[in-house]
């Protein structure tokens, strides 16, 4: 019986023995001690911590810590990112390239780990698997990897917690008018934003300390807070400020890391017609194609908002401003903020752009109208936006291209490897007009809401389509299993919503690949925009020409390519540097004549196992031009009588828009004209190509038919049929 007693005491004795050294591990940051002061007891009253025995030496540091940080600067401070990543933000008295050697992120227990550099004054580093477990996270310093240091708790400045992505004001953009801080963790459902008049705007010293001003906030919406500027008094005589937003009267503010700034004066110099924005993540791989396209078909400025990457972004971005492209880069690591990215990129640029144009790397905006240009020009994204002024935004559809067969990126880029796609339209981008969008600048990454008097203009997929090479090789595919920028998108690694048109048909919640994934999403077999890129008279590489009787030399043509080659062969790329003298709103409509034939270039087989495509042969040069369509017959007279009208005027841009609003403005009547001759010239063709085809000799009748339906895709041949089984269906948003 005795021993029965004595068991059971020391098993009771034991459970709590163990109870207290668990609560110890996970309730130690409530317990203040002389070597680990955290955020909680900072908040708390300097009389207050007395009674906990901290010692007058902690109230002392509270006592700085709360002084008027007239000559303090910000502290190194620290963000835990997902998979347990670490946004080092040093101190501006942090030297970081004092003797050039590797550098790392020092850990209060002595614990390292590497320091990448992340944007222009921060490193990403990982948490160490050993303090993962425990809380609070302590920020960690920046040291020499070579370094022996133990760990510094209790040494110097006492530790600081990390802040937490989830609940952070991260930016603030301000304008004539107000100031915007963009605030994670507030409105943290679709469609269920706080009313503004229950929030605060906080403006408070960076380098810490009491709030000096509060003011009212006028919208709540997504990750957006737009509120009144703080008096000029209360913000001027004491160092940098931050901004942040409180939920509630008696609420403490959310932790930020938003410099507040006093608006600047109005923005000098005129406004591009069109910008692309886009938010990346290690796709410097997939940049020079997006680029060099779109540049040369109208867009003038490229805006990149970095999520994060580890590849050679900065190296491409600089190579490419170096060929003339006008393309800058904003450091955005915050996960899931697509929309407020789109959103800060739309009121920050408004002053220099009139459109921009919402779409991602992988998206190439196209229209069959194209399909007759002597070149690319920048009249051709000008037609797009040449409307109405109550016209704020364009929506175009987009279709969405599979693997094509590739298990592999195809050396000659997306719009040239992947040319097989689902047959219905999924989803649209827009194309805004900064001036029309909403206060709120709310948006669902594919469309804003516009301001009241302005709205949204459908575009058929006839007149211009969206090619979205979503579904890549598996092997480029995978790397989105990483994250979801999207703020309201379930990540797909994530097992649920996995009917979701947001997820891949048939795909799980594991990065593994599908059975028969190379051949998946392949309904209708879509050549044009390869088609139309791979014309020679698309081609433009500086002063080289494609005539037959002035060949390319090889060796000149690597050296001008060696940009866009990278590891594949200059020939595989060719195709890559469409308009690429066209930089800088320089236009080719005077330069090299026409083309006489077709560039050829050889491409070995595309998988093991399977045999080489046939090369295609030279295109005949006698053979019949296809006709302009009624809209280029009526440019062709336009562009006469505008120059006659304005002999000064050297850009093409002004031109195509101006010939898209009178376009736009004719009546049915007056367009019959241009209708009847386009219908001329395709009788005319049809007879010549009846009677080429005809005086072809034996196989070189079939091969010239053969030719020819070449020259059209699968998708233009059943044209009808396709269009007409995409109009029905509806945005599945």
């Amino acid at each position: 019986m005795r021993r029965r007693v004595t068991t059971s005491v020391l098993s009771i004795a034991i459970f709590f023995l163990l109870a207290a050294s668990f609560s110890l591990h996970v309730f130690r940051h409530l317990l203040p001690s002389g070597n680990a002061i955290n955020s909680r007891t900072l908040n708390q009253p300097v009389d207050r911590l007395r009674n906990y025995a901290v010692g007058e030496a902690a109230v002392s540091v509270l006592r700085v810590l709360r002084s008027p940080p007239r000559h303090r600067p910000p502290p190194t401070e620290s963000v835990l990112l997902l998979d347990w990543d670490v946004l080092l933000l040093p101190s501006p008295n942090t030297s970081t390239a004092a003797s050039g050697r590797p550098l790392s992120c020092l850990f209060h227990t002595g614990a390292t780990s590497l320091a990448r550099p992340a944007g222009p004054v921060a490193f990403l580093c990982s948490l160490p698997n050993s303090l993962r477990r425990f809380r609070p996270f302590y920020t960690p310093r920046l040291s020499e990897a070579s370094s022996n240091a133990s760990g510094w708790v209790g040494q110097e400045d006492p530790p600081r917690e990390m802040l937490r992505s989830t609940q952070l004001a991260y930016e603030s953009v301000s304008t004539a008018d107000d100031v915007i801080v963009f605030v994670k963790g507030v409105n943290r459902r679709r469609d269920r934003d706080l009313p503004a008049s229950s929030l605060r705007c906080v403006f408070s010293p960076a380098s810490g300390g009491a709030a000096v001003a509060t003011t009212s906030v006028t919208s709540s919406a997504q990750e957006a807070f737009r509120c009144a500027h703080p008096p000029a008094a209360e913000v001027s005589s004491i160092g940098p400020f931050r901004v942040s937003i409180s939920t509630g009267p008696e609420a403490a503010p959310i932790p930020t890391l938003a410099n507040y700034h006093r608006p600047g004066g109005p923005a000098s110099g005129g406004r591009l017609s069109i910008c692309a924005c886009t938010m990346v993540f290690n796709a410097a791989k997939f940049l020079p194609e997006w680029v060099v396209y779109h540049a040369a078909i109208g867009v003038e400025r490229f805006f990149l908002y970095d999520n994060g990457s580890e590849d050679e972004l900065e190296s491409v971005v600089s190579r490419l401003g170096s060929q003339g492209f006008d393309v800058t880069t904003r450091f955005w690591p915050w996960p899931k903020t697509q929309e407020a990215g789109f959103s800060h990129c739309a009121v920050v640029n408004r002053d220099e752009c009139e459109w921009m144009a919402f779409i991602d790397v992988d998206e190439f905006v196209y229209s069959t109208d194209w399909d007759d240009s002597d070149q690319p020009n920048r009249s051709m994204m000008g037609s797009l936006v040449a409307v109405g002024p109550e016209v704020g935004q364009i929506s175009i559809k987009c279709l969405e291209f599979g693997p094509s067969g590739h298990r592999a990126h195809p050396p000659g880029g997306v719009t040239q490897g992947y040319t097989c796609r689902r047959r219905n339209e999924e989803r649209h981008k827009s194309l805004l007009r900064l001036d029309a969008a909403a206060v709120s600048l709310v948006n669902s990454v594919h469309h804003f809401e516009l301001r009241e008097g302005f709205q949204t203009k459908q575009v058929e997929v006839g007149e211009a389509r969206l090619n979205h090479y979503k579904y890549q090789a598996w092997k480029e595919f995978k790397a989105k299993f990483r994250r979801r920028v999207s703020a309201y998108v379930v990540d797909w690694k994530e097992p649920m919503n996995l009917a979701s048109k947001d997820r891949p048909p048939g795909l799980g919640s594991d990065p593994i690949e599908p059975k028969g994934w190379t051949d998946m999403f392949c309904e209708v077999n879509d050549t044009r925009l390869r088609d139309a890129t791979r014309r020679c008279r698309w081609i433009l590489i500086s002063s080289l020409s494609c005539r037959k009787s002035r060949p390319f030399p090889l060796a000149s043509l690597r050296s001008r390519l060696v940009f866009f080659v990278g590891r594949y062969p200059a020939t595989d790329l060719i195709v890559l540097v469409v308009g690429i003298a066209m930089k800088r709103g320089k236009s080719k409509v005077d330069a090299p004549k026409k083309a006489d034939g077709r560039l050829s270039v050889k491409k070995g087989p595309e998988r093991t196992g399977k045999k080489p495509r046939k090369t295609k042969a030279d295109k005949d040069p006698n053979k019949p031009k296809r006709p302009p369509s009624a809209f280029f017959v009526f440019m062709e007279e336009f562009r006469k009588s505008f120059k006659e009208k304005n002999p000064n005027n050297k850009s093409v841009s002004v031109v195509g828009k101006a010939a898209g609003d009178k376009w736009k403005s004719l009546s049915e009547a007056e367009k019959a004209p241009y209708v009847a001759k386009a219908a001329k010239f395709k009788t005319e063709y049809t007879k010549k190509l009846a009677s080429y085809n005809k005086n072809q000799s034996g196989g070189g009748s079939h091969d010239a038919d053969d030719e020819d339906e070449s020259d059209k895709s699968s998708s233009e041949v059943n044209d009808d049929d396709e269009e007409g089984s995409g109009e029905e269906e509806e945005d599945d948003e």
